[in-house]
């Protein structure tokens, strides 16, 4: 075993998604939805409406990257009327809905399955809102792999703030010095690791950032790099 602790980004890395939340046609449904709660808002207001309450969210956020919760702009949303139960089947429908892609990658289970066996330590560090990624990962059948989850909704901050690292680094007493980081984007996942001393994994997928020559440049300072989104090439590496 190459390292002690494996940190992971999810989106991108373990799991493939593909979400659109500015069709009109998906915020019909959640109109529909809200209006069967004893809500009613046309879907172009709801839609203004929950891009406002994000932005408000962050802007009123002290963190250089700092996150929002939709469970609190869904509140606001809702004027009250959906209770903190009500509210999390909503986010769960709301992700659903907008939601036409969700898979692991081929070798993601192999991959976690081994480091498991090899007493690694494996922690999620991910940029998302409990709300979606909590019932995800049980629905892949992955949410008992991870030693440590790490969600930025639940801490309003975010890769690549170096905060959000050092919750991480703290609550979990890990020493990035034994450790690795593996991620699809360079900048959100893997910059603030290497600075704070972590070894770091890149592998590109479909959903990665689109690299440049600059990009391309900064990856190849990774530990390892996989170009071609082959999970399996993981497993090898880290055997």
């Amino acid at each position: 075993m190459k390292y002690n602790n494996y940190v992971f980004d999810l989106y991108g890395t373990l799991i493939d998604i593909r979400t659109d939340e500015q069709q009109y046609s998906f915020w019909r449904k959640i109109s529909y939805q809200l209006k069967k709660r004893g809500i009613d808002k046309t879907p172009g207001f709801l839609r203004q409406e929950y891009h406002d309450l994000i932005k408000r969210q962050l802007l009123n956020n002290s963190h250089e990257y700092g996150e929002a919760d939709v469970i609190k702009a869904f509140a606001e949303m809702a004027e009250g009327k959906l209770n903190d139960s009500e509210l999390n089947v909503f986010a769960w429908l709301f992700r659903q809905k907008s939601t036409s892609l969700l898979k692991l990658y081929d070798g993601v289970t192999e991959l976690l399955e081994m480091l498991k066996r090899e007493k690694g330590k494996i922690i999620l560090l991910s940029n998302a809102q409990s709300s979606f990624t909590l019932p995800e990962l049980k629905l892949l059948g992955i949410d008992k792999c991870f030693d440590h989850i790490f969600i930025s909704s639940d801490y309003g901050v975010r890769k690549p703030d170096a905060d959000f690292w050092q919750i991480m680094i703290d609550e979990t007493g890990i020493k990035p010095a034994e450790s690795v980081m593996i991620g699809n984007d360079y900048e959100a996942d893997l910059s603030t690791a290497k600075r704070l001393g972590f070894d770091t994994i890149y592998i590109h997928q479909a959903i990665s950032p689109k690299l440049n020559n600059t990009l391309i440049n900064k990856i190849e300072t990774c530990a390892e790099k996989i170009m071609d989104g082959d999970v399996k090439k993981l497993i090898e590496y880290l055997k």
